[in-house]
């Protein structure tokens, strides 16, 4: 009727109200903003555990390690400086042995230089060329061997070691002290020297028992 409520007032009108937005609503958006802050906050934390770390162990690794990161470079030149320093000890140390070497083998050739002043090579020097030599000859079984300044043997058996020439009596050698006889006495040899065209020794004999005699026939005599 007349003032009354028109016909279909109450009818829903779909057409004036917006569809919902899709599954995205403000609280649903900035949960999603703090999730993100917190992802970076937590890469930030990793980052500086790595960090703090020096070499992306941690706390225990940083413990272990004395607190201080080993470099590899410095780890290898301290292995370099020991080596040089190794090599350099030993360097010195084989140059004191050849040094070493060297005064006695000069100590040794002062010793007998010094001995060589102090023998009598006869009035002229003329028996020092026989010094360092040796004459042989063989008698029957045996072998004998006369060194003029050193020693006297019969194969192997020593016969003595040269005594001082005497002044007196200088074309004769004596060879004394040799190893000792079977229930006698110690073995020697005299050894005179005549004049020959070179140097020979020759008639080897034993006149007494353990007492030999010999003669060297040299230019020298």
């Amino acid at each position: 009727g007349a003032g009354g409520i028109p016909a279909g007032a109450y009818q829903s009108n779909t057409d004036a109200i917006p569809d919902p937005e899709p599954a995205t609503s403000m609280g649903e958006a900035a949960g999603d903003d703090a999730d993100e802050e917190d992802l970076g906050e937590d890469d930030d934390e990793t980052d500086d555990e790595t960090d703090e770390s020096g070499s992306g162990g941690g706390f225990f690794s940083s413990l272990f390690s004395g607190g201080k990161p080993k470099s590899k470079r410095g780890g290898r030149a301290i292995r370099d400086r020991a080596t040089r320093a190794k090599k350099h000890a030993n360097d010195k140390r084989d140059a004191h042995a050849q040094a070493q070497r060297t005064l006695t083998e000069l100590e040794g050739k002062h010793a007998d230089v010094t001995k060589r002043l102090g023998t009598f090579f006869g009035p002229r020097m003329e028996l020092a060329h026989m010094v360092g030599e040796c004459y042989a000859a063989k008698i029957e079984t045996y072998k004998y061997e006369v060194c003029p300044f050193g020693d006297a043997k019969q194969d192997t058996t020593k016969l003595g070691t040269m005594k001082a020439l005497d002044v007196k009596e200088p074309r004769t050698m004596v060879f004394s002290s040799g190893e000792r006889c079977w229930n006698g006495p110690s073995r020697s040899i005299t050894v005179y020297l005549r004049c020959g065209g070179e140097n020979v020794l020759a008639e080897v004999e034993e006149p007494s028992r353990c007492e030999y005699a010999a003669t060297l026939y040299t230019p020298a005599a």
